[in-house]
């Protein structure tokens, strides 16, 4: 019986170790996951830094496509947040570039309609910033 007593209380203690040690190793799995998600974001802020063009625009541009051409409404509201968190990546100058740019290249009259709304939103706040009156 004494045996048995122990034998269960190695094996509780066994278990209680390799929970302890999972538990630690999901700490650590998170932290990772934090620092990659930080460097990410990093890495997308210095791009967005660099200007509109490049990689950035191209990305932005397939997106406002998909906005206008995915036949599942869920598809384009998704396209549209995910425009929006891309061109919010931007400084305020970018941002006034990028949908310039995305304004020249889009060919579908409703997407534009969104891009133009969001370039005069843009433009209206800036002024607000600097102090001006709203045109």
């Amino acid at each position: 019986a004494a045996a048995a007593v122990e034998e269960r209380a190695a094996a509780e203690k066994a278990e209680a170790e390799k929970a302890e040690a999972g538990a630690e190793k999901a700490e650590r799995g998170e932290a990772e996951a934090g620092e990659a998600r930080a460097t990410a974001a990093g890495d997308a802020r210095r791009g967005a830094a660099a200007g509109p063009g490049g990689a950035c625009a191209g990305c932005a541009h397939a997106l406002v496509e998909h906005m206008a051409t995915a036949s599942e409404q869920a598809e384009r509201a998704a396209s549209y947040a995910a425009l929006q968190r891309l061109v919010d990546l931007h400084s305020v100058a970018s941002r006034l570039v990028l949908l310039r740019a995305l304004l020249r290249r889009c060919g579908h009259p409703k997407a534009g309609a969104l891009l133009l709304h969001r370039l005069k939103q843009e433009h209206l706040d800036e002024t607000r910033r600097r102090g001006g009156a709203a045109a």
